[in-house]
């Protein structure tokens, strides 16, 4: 069964993973839609930077994140 964890508020808040995935969606989400608006497919640059976004994600899910005094 899937659990979320019992600090998942402030790791929504906080979470540089899900900031970086959420970019990810994004840019991932216009590389569909803009072929439909132009005559023209996202430049070849595009792919690398959507690359750079995922890699980071997957990389910032190893790095710790620790809590300040006041749990911010």
């Amino acid at each position: 069964m899937i659990k979320l964890v019992d600090d998942w508020r402030w790791v929504a808040k906080h979470a540089w993973s899900l900031r970086a995935t959420a970019i990810a969606v994004v840019l991932s989400g216009a590389e569909v839609v803009l072929p439909l608006f132009t005559p023209k497919s996202p430049p070849p640059w595009y792919a690398l930077v959507l690359f750079l976004v995922v890699a980071g994600a997957a990389a910032s899910r190893l790095i710790a994140q620790k809590k300040g005094k006041d749990g911010e």
